[in-house]
């Protein structure tokens, strides 16, 4: 069963998801290409392309080191290759526009295992940003006007004390307070951010003089958070020691990260096998040919309610545990059916588990169901076992195993010629796990596959433990 990424994925994006891919990316308010392990740009948005002065049909194909200022393409390989381990980065650098001039940029990076490996990069124009950091060097009249009509959030602050001096209107627009709420306050005070949070950030100052690129949750007025890049840096007028801060909201576009790694999920889990269905099909037409009524009623029942919750389940970034095993019990029906009677089933579910109260995504376990029944129970030469198991390990996580006492994989892989299937299946599910460490961070989401052994050191069969963190229901 194992797996290995594929160059290309005729499955991904599917129709009607790709149109919200795109609209997602295009209502964007910072530049965007998805470039490919080799650095090969593969899609952009229009923001980007007005940004450097291409057109889409310029920009796709060209490679990022053509665009690139900082690193050669060898350097942006190694960087590529770095991301797919730390799965992201954030970092600022210069980009060559059509018109040969260099640009400052902010970039943020998220590697996905996909289509053999993308690479997403949102880009923004920190132009501004840096024209305001010379301003604001300049004292009186010039400064005073950068610092009020600048669009970062800025203030200044008593170093020791952490008392507010002056804000300007982008901070007074986004904290949500007014002015006379803030002078003469410190950010504890006001809420804007907890206590430990600015010690940590005047001790990092004190010892280095200044702190660049900090990503924060702040508070507003009303509760909502905010998330910034946070810039700050000691400055010395008069003999007295301030601290300049500087913070960029990126709010929305942490709240489009966030849409497009749920949009990655969603295109993932809606995958329901063409070759299922058309065995499905085949098996109710042998059914009829072969007078099996009562068969063939029952297999279109169960293969019907199937396909229901598929349409359904694609929808739906959630469902309950009892919901899933309702899916997997129709699943194993229908193959039971179609084999005829190859196998038995033993589901064993943990009483301590609520299965109307706690989620997974949809069709997760499946695949592994599959490549036990298709890899591994079907050559067996006498009827087989598949178990299911659903335990709860500690307070927080779930175990899934699925275990066959088939042939073992490696056996199934020296009889079957084709493993296109059993790859895809497994691969599907790989992705999706890492999509969900993704986005839920400090959770488990793991799969391990164990090969069993008879007394005699014999292929014994197959089992896989998936370990998922629990989720509550949307």
């Amino acid at each position: 069963m194992k797996t290995s990424e594929q160059p290309t994925d005729p499955e991904y994006p599917t129709e009607g998801k790709e149109s919200f891919y795109q609209m997602l990316l295009e209502t964007s308010m910072d530049g965007f290409w998805e470039n490919d392990t080799q650095g090969v740009i593969r899609n952009v948005n229009q923001v980007v392309c007005d940004l450097l002065g291409y057109t889409r049909e310029e920009m796709i194909g060209k490679n990022v080191s053509e665009i690139e200022v900082n690193e050669s393409h060898e350097d942006i390989i190694s960087h590529i290759n770095l991301i797919r381990s730390q799965k992201g980065d954030r970092f600022e650098s210069r980009h060559r526009c059509k018109s040969g001039e260099i640009i400052d940029v902010e970039i943020s990076l998220q590697y996905l295992p996909i289509n053999g490996g993308r690479v997403y990069c949102f880009i923004r124009d920190i132009r501004e940003q840096k024209r305001i950091l010379r301003l604001l060097k300049y004292s009186g009249e010039k400064f005073s006007a950068a610092f009020r009509n600048a669009p970062l959030l800025l203030t200044i602050s008593e170093f020791d004390t952490g008392r507010f001096v002056d804000v300007n209107e982008k901070f007074l627009e986004v904290s949500g307070f007014s002015r006379e709420e803030i002078i003469g306050k410190t950010s504890v005070d006001i809420g804007w951010v907890k206590e430990s949070d600015r010690i940590l950030l005047a001790n990092r100052i004190r010892e280095v003089g200044r702190i660049d690129g900090l990503e924060m949750n702040l508070t507003r007025k009303d509760g909502e958070t905010v998330i910034c890049i946070y810039h700050g840096e000691q400055m010395e007028v008069e003999g007295n020691m301030f601290l300049l801060s500087m913070a960029l909201d990126v709010t929305t576009k942490k709240r489009a990260e966030e849409l497009l790694g749920k949009s990655q999920l969603l295109l993932r889990q809606s995958q329901m096998s063409p070759h299922f269905i058309f065995n499905a099909i085949n098996s109710i037409q042998s059914f009829v040919q072969r007078n099996e009524t009562d068969n063939a009623i029952q297999f279109l029942r169960v293969f019907a309610r199937m396909v229901r919750s598929t349409l359904d389940f694609t929808s739906r970034p959630l469902i309950t545990l009892a919901e899933e095993l309702d899916y997997l019990d129709c699943y194993i029906d229908i193959e039971n059916l179609r084999f005829g009677g190859l196998f038995t089933k033993n589901i064993t579910i943990d009483p301590q588990i609520d299965l109307i109260k706690t989620f997974i995504p949809p069709m997760l376990i499946q695949p592994l169901v599959e490549n036990a029944i298709k890899h591994g129970l079907i050559h067996h030469e006498k009827v087989g076992t598949l178990t299911l198991e659903l335990k709860q390990t500690d307070a927080h996580t779930i175990l899934f195993v699925v275990e066959d006492d088939g042939v073992g994989r490696r056996k199934a892989s020296e009889m079957e010629e084709e493993k296109y299937y059993e790859s895809q299946g497994t691969r599907i599910l790989e992705e999706r796990i890492a999509l969900l460490r993704k986005n839920k961070p400090g959770g488990r989401f793991d799969v391990i596959f164990k090969d069993l052994t008879d007394q005699n050191g014999n292929p014994a069969g197959t089992r896989v433990e998936v370990f998922l963190s629990l989720i509550n229901g949307v």
